[in-house]
């Protein structure tokens, strides 16, 4: 069994956030501030899933709270992930996310503490 977490990047157009990649076995998902991302490698194709956490300001002290889920793809012939690299996916109206992958975490508390970001993110 292999567990992996990583520092990484998520690059858009309007966006940057840095946060946590935790790979085990074939589960890949990750946490970017209240942003959740899940990773699937198949047929030849990697799909990442992105749940983008919005809060709109809408004055008198009133919050809305949005989810915004995409979905971005690109060709990928492998079965695992590589620590450090970057993959550029495009979602279906061709919008760029680059996901950076940059270095190995081995704190085991703070591998603990992302793992319970990830479940709140998540849900």
């Amino acid at each position: 069994m292999q567990e992996i977490m990583a520092r990484a990047t998520i690059k858009m157009d309007t966006v940057y956030n840095t946060g946590f990649i935790h790979i085990k076995d074939s589960l890949i998902e990750g946490v970017f501030t209240l942003d959740y991302v899940h990773i699937m490698l198949a047929d030849n194709t990697m799909s990442l899933f992105l749940k983008e956490h919005h809060l709109d300001f809408l004055g008198h002290g009133l919050v809305r709270h949005r989810v915004v889920p995409t979905i971005f793809t690109t060709h990928y012939s492998h079965r695992f992930l590589y620590v450090p690299d970057t993959y550029p996916l495009c979602d279906a109206s061709g919008h760029v996310l680059i996901l950076s992958l940059d270095e190995v975490v081995h704190d085991r508390r703070l591998i603990e503490s992302i793992l319970r970001k990830i479940e709140i993110a998540k849900s």
